[in-house]
């Protein structure tokens, strides 16, 4: 089973996006200001983790787990700012998955064709 999830950069900075398990990670993306970069994970497959790199305003690295990537559909890299509205650093939040098993995630309601059947018969004066 596959299920995709997205990452963003709301940062000034290019964002650095590493893939990888045991320690070894590879370059998988590299984003640059608010881009997005849309990833298909197989379930099936070996445990993976996922690294968010940033060099600014300091270096910071931020793991993301398999099981980050099955509960949320979207990580969006974001500044943290103070209450006089300066750069503080930068976060990564996590928005969780509306169904656990569909892997759109776009917010509409996604219906069968019993749902669909109802709905013509009723245009159509017909009763179940």
């Amino acid at each position: 089973m596959w299920i995709d999830t997205i990452f963003e950069n709301h940062l000034d900075e290019t964002v650095e996006l590493k893939e990888g398990h045991s320690g070894i990670f590879t370059t998988k993306e590299i984003l640059h200001k608010n881009e997005i970069y849309k990833h298909r994970y197989d379930m099936s497959a070996t445990y993976r983790e996922f690294l968010v790199v940033c060099q600014v305003p300091k270096p910071q690295v931020v793991r993301v787990t398999s099981d980050d990537i099955i509960e949320n559909s979207v990580f969006k890299v974001v500044y943290i700012v103070n209450m006089q509205g300066e750069k503080m650093g930068w976060k990564l939040d996590k928005f969780k998955r509306l169904h656990k098993n569909d892997s759109s995630d776009d917010g509409r309601h996604h219906h069968g064709p019993s749902h669909w059947l109802n709905k013509m018969n009723k245009l159509l004066g017909k009763s179940n």
